[in-house]
């Protein structure tokens, strides 16, 4: 309790001497990555991820914003994997979706043109995620 109290006087005493900013940031992000993860019997396995999120933050003083991030990310493997005891081989693909919810305050404690700005935040977020796994069997014979 002590160490929140030492916190907020610092961040305070941060935000005192700042005025109030009042403006908007949005955000924006994504990514795209495929691993060859081998071949497996002559079929490739292969891995694909997909990121895209954006995020719009308030700063209603100069060291002090709300941020509300989404995320959505999507994974599809397709492998192969070799059953020795049944001498044939299963073929898997698997589609995974996740997608977050995020609502932050952010607390900076210096002002933002500084080139260094140490920062804690906190909040409440949400995570859905959704799986769906395929897959068949083939004789190495």
């Amino acid at each position: 309790m002590k160490l929140i109290k030492i916190f907020l006087a610092g961040w305070l005493s941060c935000s005192a001497a700042s005025s109030f900013a009042g403006y908007f940031e949005l955000t924006a992000n994504g990514s795209y990555i495929k691993y060859n993860n081998g071949v497996q019997d002559g079929t490739p396995s292969n891995t694909t991820v997909t990121r895209i999120g954006a995020g719009i933050a308030y700063r209603f003083m100069a060291n002090t914003s709300i941020e509300l991030t989404y995320t959505n990310s999507k994974t599809n493997d397709s492998f192969g994997q070799d059953i020795i005891s049944e001498a044939e081989i299963f073929y898997i693909d698997r589609k995974t979706e996740i997608q977050n919810l995020s609502a932050n305050l952010v607390l900076h404690f210096t002002d933002r043109k500084s080139k260094f700005r140490p920062y804690v935040f906190g909040g409440l977020g949400s995570m859905i995620r959704k799986q769906s796994i395929s897959g068949f069997a083939v004789d190495k014979i």
